[in-house]
């Protein structure tokens, strides 16, 4: 349970670093009203793609390894549950099945957010976004 609650803790922190970077990417971008051109963009696209597949994968995998550890839970629950005799309908047992679908609940939310960001970050290259210097 140890291993589930560190994890649990460094999922937002690397999930709102890969944000943090490609929108302070984006905010440099706009600030400094610099323009990217052939190579560059092609560059710009894959530092911003590389970035969003990182910070999805390592979601994706934290998410299998988290409903990993909820069923070996799920499974040590109902063994004490039966240790106890609770009765195989009583509504605190836990499903011996736990899908992966309910222990991702989210992991959609979280790859839209991922993905508006890289669509505009992807995007921003080919926009005429600046900030007027004063």
């Amino acid at each position: 349970m140890t291993l589930f609650n560190t994890r649990r803790e460094h999922e937002w922190k690397i999930f709102f670093g890969v944000i943090t970077l490609l929108v302070g990417l984006d905010a440099a971008k706009i600030t400094r009203g610099f323009e990217l051109e052939g190579c560059e963009r092609c560059a710009w696209l894959c530092l911003v793609a590389a970035l969003t597949v990182a910070g999805y994968w390592y979601e994706w995998g934290l998410q299998r390894r988290n409903s990993s550890d909820r069923r070996a839970m799920n499974i040590l629950y109902n063994g004490i549950c039966d240790a106890i005799r609770v009765p195989d309908r009583s509504p605190i047992r836990e499903e011996p099945e736990y899908s992966m679908r309910s222990a991702s609940w989210a992991a959609l939310p979280k790859a839209l957010v991922l993905l508006s960001v890289f669509l505009f970050s992807a995007a921003l290259p080919w926009l005429k976004l600046s900030i007027p210097q004063k």
